[in-house]
């Protein structure tokens, strides 16, 4: 259950993050530091926006992280986890067509974070016993 509000309220976080932070196409360094100096309260609220979205996509693509490695040693896991790291990539995917840049420094962030949390000794660990 938690997966699944996790994945909606991340969702709606990188969507108000690309909306709240338009970067002009073709990109203008000035252009854009213009808009957030003229806009810093719509500036702050996209910063929030990203540092929440970010958190919550890092612990999910974790998650599924640590279920493909689970896959990897014949673990079964919950048919319906499946399907919510299924829409976990397929959120991504419709944030992506929303705006390119803003969810691949979402998704990189997240990546980099989700990664970096993984507690690798209790993994070692597991695969020792297991």
């Amino acid at each position: 259950m938690h997966e699944i509000i996790r994945c909606i309220a991340g969702f709606i976080s990188g969507y108000l993050y690309i909306k709240w932070l338009e970067i002009p196409v073709p990109f203008s360094a000035g252009e854009f530091i213009a808009g957030v100096i003229l806009e810093p309260f719509k500036f702050f609220a996209a910063a929030i926006a990203f540092l929440a979205g970010f958190l919550f996509y890092a612990i999910l693509l974790r998650e599924l992280f640590l279920t493909v490695l689970q896959w990897t040693k014949n673990i079964q896991t919950a048919k319906w986890k499946i399907l919510i790291y299924f829409g976990v990539i397929l959120s991504l995917g419709i944030l992506y067509t929303a705006g390119k840049w803003q969810t691949l420094v979402l998704f990189c962030f997240s990546c980099m974070y989700g990664m970096i949390s993984i507690d690798i000794k209790s993994l070692h660990k597991k695969r020792l016993s297991g």
